[in-house]
């Protein structure tokens, strides 16, 4: 296959994301939790994640399906290379559309979803969960100033209530 711009950034931010879902079960291992990763990626353009099948359709699943002391949860990772800095102080986030799959999951399984997001470029750096109902607050994804879409909506989280796994 020849490789095109579009190829190399998408294959680029697939090994970055698997690498850092990689380092966050290292961690929960370390922890006791017996993890079950969900690495079913098609490396194509017409990549597909991981589903969780219902009577109603499929959902997103959550990278990773753990296990401790008899209880099950989710672990969805998001590996950042910048934190946002604005009006409301330090505050990370994911995708909206993926939060609503997460919470779809979690009613369904009836099992927590965590969203553990591991910044690995600039500080602070480490591994920061909390549980995906923790945000601070939803980003439709406009520049206030000029009206321009400039992201896709977005579910933040306050650097406050993330807890650093890294230093527990």
């Amino acid at each position: 296959m020849e490789t095109t711009q579009e190829n190399f950034d998408f294959e680029s931010q697939l090994a970055f994301g698997e690498e850092g879902e990689h380092e966050v079960a290292i961690e929960l291992l370390k922890r006791g939790v017996v993890i079950q990763p969900l690495y079913q990626y098609n490396t194509t353009k017409d990549e597909t994640s991981p589903k969780i099948i219902t009577c109603n359709g499929a959902l997103i699943a959550p990278d990773l399906t753990c296990f401790k002391t008899g209880d099950g949860f989710f672990v969805e990772v998001k590996t950042k290379r910048r934190w946002i800095n604005y009006k409301y102080g330090l505050e990370t986030g994911f995708n909206y559309s993926h939060y609503k799959q997460y919470m779809e999951v979690k009613k369904y399984t009836g099992l927590n979803v965590w969203i553990c997001f591991n910044h690995v470029e600039k500080e602070p750096v480490g591994k920061f969960m909390c549980e995906i109902e923790r945000h601070h607050r939803y980003w439709d994804g406009m520049n206030e100033k000029t009206g321009e879409r400039v992201e896709k909506p977005m579910m933040l989280y306050k650097f406050e209530v993330l807890k650093n796994i890294d230093h527990e």
